[in-house]
């Protein structure tokens, strides 16, 4: 059967981890407001690997353009995660409620969504509930400035410090060999990386 959605199977940091990514350069909002001192690690990735922009937009325009019909969502098999933008950014609303449906769909994998766009995420879970399989983390805009205080309906903060921080960092190696981030119910909410 052919993917109606790209999935991407994760390499580097990234590795063995499967994400649903979008194309981060025609998303409007991080073009306007996502960057860390005028560095943005998709981005960037993106222009010196640009095989993937092709599929990644084929997710931007598929997630954020209609509700997907349940019988072509993702159905994952012998998956215990996956993330929601490994690169990317939500879109809309429509984009945030297909990720729903997908989560609602594998009830017995675990999805963690990083995104910026809180302003979605208050819209949305004011009036649904949020899958018992989802792990919210806010994305951090602020650099050098690790978040105390989780906003309503996150699970962790993700933050981004300088090399030369004061701060400790405590997200770096592999995901898999972490899985903080993955983990529901752990304890740990402040996420730390030094900038790439």
């Amino acid at each position: 059967m052919i993917e109606y959605i790209k999935i991407s199977n994760g390499t580097g940091k990234m590795q063995d981890i499967k994400s649903i990514n979008t194309n981060t350069i025609t998303n409007d909002y991080c073009m306007k407001k996502c960057s860390f001192k005028g560095k943005c690690y998709s981005k960037n990735h993106i222009k010196r690997f640009p095989n993937n922009t092709s599929a990644w937009q084929l997710n931007s325009d598929k997630l954020s353009q209609s509700i997907i019909d349940y019988d072509l969502l993702p159905k994952f098999y012998n998956t215990n995660f996956v993330r929601f933008h490994s690169h990317g950014e939500l879109i809309n609303d429509i984009h945030l409620i297909n990720f729903m449906n997908i989560c609602n769909k594998n009830e017995d994998v675990t999805f963690t969504l990083w995104t910026k766009r809180n302003d979605l995420i208050k819209r949305y879970f004011k009036e649904h509930k949020k899958p018992k399989n989802l792990i919210l983390i806010f994305s951090n805009s602020k650099f050098d400035k690790p978040m105390d205080k989780i906003p309503l309906h996150f699970d962790k903060t993700f933050n981004v410090i300088n090399k030369d921080s004061n701060i400790k960092a405590n997200c770096s190696g592999k995901c898999k060999d972490c899985m903080i981030c993955y983990t529901i119910g752990s304890k740990e909410t402040q996420i730390i990386e030094v900038i790439k």
